[in-house]
């Protein structure tokens, strides 16, 4: 009996269960009774409660993820995307320092798998806005746990795939705005990496950010890197040793600067796949060489547009090189058969220098050139080095183009092998100043207007345009009187742009004012000698006059005007006379006296 109702106790308790079921279905709450009647003839119980799951984002903030039950933190808060607005993360007083989230990821060409480290990192194709308000910064730590690698990575050898650190890394596009600071620190890791490293585009549309990595100060792999107009300063730099650093790179994309205080350095301050165009702000490239560069490897360079146009429409760029200070040398693409310039400058100021000694080295390298507007002084500092050297952008030597048009305010190339090279041919639409010597005070020679391509490799510094000197008060001619002694023959002349000099034979000129003696009738020329940037102004004329020497006719005195005794006056209004005139009117006057006597006797 007992082992009959051991055998009979489950079903005893399932029909208990059941009757349980039916009266608290009959009870306020039937609902939860049906329930629980439901997972009772499925052997399951249901909660007494229903909870939702928290959603996950694609965001680490620290080492933390976000999700929807943690959507803030100390100096953080993560608003996600909805109607149409991208995630933003607002950073307010933000501070970290550590290795940040880790993921092992594929790199974007497929060839190896490596630890990606980010103390903000944002694991999707979608854009990422990060607002800035207050002061935050990251600073970037190894991460001392290491990692594993990936199953199926691209190089079965690497049992450890590479770790690369940044301080900011966005999958998508990253938009950086707002009014406050950012710095993005991961320069002390020697195993690589980007202050900033984004898959897509790069905004910076307002606030000030400090990026700083041993590869990459700021980058983008096939997006474009933009800093907008109210962009406040923004610094892109680069720590490590190696020769492929980059201050600003878009590997396969562009750059666009129109505004802000923009500091980039780097083995290449500037660097991109595609186009740069420069529409306003402060921009300083500048190239730092590490201690292992020789002249074998790839040139170090402030600014480097290998496949692309350098275009300056606007703002103010120095550019410090080594080897380069600008290399745009653009290649052709394929199929491309026209020529295609490699530096377009439409205005902006635009101050470039290279300082390599050892080679070759030039400020502006810049395939076909053409300047429009703007200023431009492009300095070679090196001993072999050029200011200005453009190559054919088909790769064809000899036949490279320096075109300076009417619009351009200022064009000074200088360098100690020569101002441009040998292979660049100068079209200039103004006049032009050439020197012997780089500080160009010596062999001064006037450039002519030149539509048809001309050699200037023979000067050290040129200057366009070269304004003419100018009279701004010509001298004036005299009619002078002869007083046998030298007499200046004009007035003295002022001048703009340089020096007043005069010749009285239209060759030997002098700075004093010309003079003569002899009467007579002269022309004298007179010119201004431009400084060292102006050009000689034309010649002019002008005449003037010495008269010939002047001799008084003899005068007598009248009976009336006579004195009693019958001789002339004496007095300081009688006129000069001869001494010969004299005594005959003195004989003539005593022959009337003697007449008028014997009349009287008579």
């Amino acid at each position: 009996m007992g082992a009959t109702l051991k055998g009979k106790l489950p079903r005893l308790a399932l029909s208990l269960i059941l009757v349980i079921t039916m009266v608290l279905g009959l009870m306020p709450g039937a609902g939860l009774g049906k329930a629980l009647a439901d997972d009772a003839e499925t052997g399951r119980i249901a909660p007494a409660e229903l909870q939702t799951a928290a959603e996950t984002y694609p965001l680490w903030v620290g080492e933390t993820q976000v999700t929807s039950a943690n959507l803030k933190g100390q100096g953080w808060s993560f608003t996600p995307a909805a109607n149409g607005n991208p995630a933003t993360l607002t950073l307010s007083g933000y501070s970290y320092t550590g290795p940040g989230h880790m993921e092992t990821l594929q790199d974007y060409d497929g060839e190896w798998d490596y630890y990606r480290h980010a103390p903000i990192f944002w694991n999707a194709d979608s854009a990422l806005v990060v607002e800035l308000a207050g002061e935050s910064g990251i600073v970037v730590t190894a991460d001392s746990t290491g990692g594993n690698a990936s199953e199926g990575s691209a190089d079965e050898e690497d049992e450890d795939p590479t770790h690369r650190y940044c301080g900011i890394f966005c999958a998508g596009s990253l938009t950086v705005r707002g009014t406050g600071s950012l710095s993005a620190n991961a320069g002390g890791m020697e195993d690589g990496g980007a202050g900033i490293y984004a898959k897509g585009d790069v905004n910076v549309e307002g606030g000030s950010v400090t990026a700083t990595g041993c590869d990459y100060g700021i980058y983008s792999y096939e997006g474009t890197i933009a800093i907008g107009a109210d962009a406040g300063t923004v610094v892109a730099e680069t720590t490590g040793g190696a020769n492929t650093l980059y201050g600003i790179s878009a590997e396969y994309g562009d750059v666009k600067i129109d505004g802000g205080t923009v500091t980039a350095s780097g083995y290449h301050g500037i660097s991109v796949g595609g186009d740069i165009v420069i529409n306003g702000g402060e921009v300083s490239a500048q190239c730092s060489v590490p201690a292992s560069y020789t002249t074998s490897i790839m040139a170090p360079c402030a600014i480097a547009c290998d496949y692309g146009t350098l275009t300056v429409n606007g703002g103010t760029i120095t550019a410090k090189g080594h080897q380069y200070g600008i290399y745009a040398v653009r290649h052709p693409s394929s199929g491309e058969t026209g020529l295609v310039p490699g530096v377009v400058i439409n205005g902006g100021s635009v101050v470039v220098e290279s300082r390599e000694s050892e080679s070759s080295a030039i400020g502006i390298d810049g395939c076909i050139m053409t300047v429009k507007g703007g200023s431009v002084q492009a300095t070679g500092s090196g001993d072999k080095a050029y200011g200005v050297s453009a190559n054919n952008s088909l790769g064809k030597s000899g036949s490279g183009l320096l075109v300076i048009e009417e619009g351009v305010a200022s064009f000074i190339a200088q360098g100690p092998a020569g101002a441009i090279n040998a292979d660049t041919s100068v079209k200039n639409a103004v006049l032009g100043l050439g020197y012997s010597d780089v500080a160009g005070a010596e062999g001064k020679t006037a450039i002519a207007a030149n539509a048809e391509g001309a050699d200037l490799s023979g000067y050290k510094r040129v200057l366009f345009p070269a304004a003419a000197a100018s009279v701004t008060t010509p001298p004036a001619g005299k009619s002078l009187p002869y007083t046998g002694k030298p007499q200046e023959l004009v007035t003295e002349g002022m001048a703009s742009g340089g020096t007043m000099l005069y010749s009285l034979d239209g060759k030997a000129y002098a700075a004093e004012l010309p003079t003569a003696t002899d009467p007579g009738e002269y022309t004298v020329y007179y010119k201004v000698a431009g400084d060292a940037s102006h050009v000689d102004s034309q010649t002019q004329t002008v005449t003037s006059t010495i008269a010939e020497k002047a001799y008084p006719a003899p005068t007598t005195s009248n009976s009336a005007g006579g004195s009693r005794s019958g001789l002339p006056k004496t007095d300081d209004t009688m006129p000069y006379a001869a001494p010969a005139a004299t005594a005959l009117v003195v004989l003539a006057a005593a022959a009337l006296a003697l007449a008028a006597r014997r009349r009287q006797r008579d």
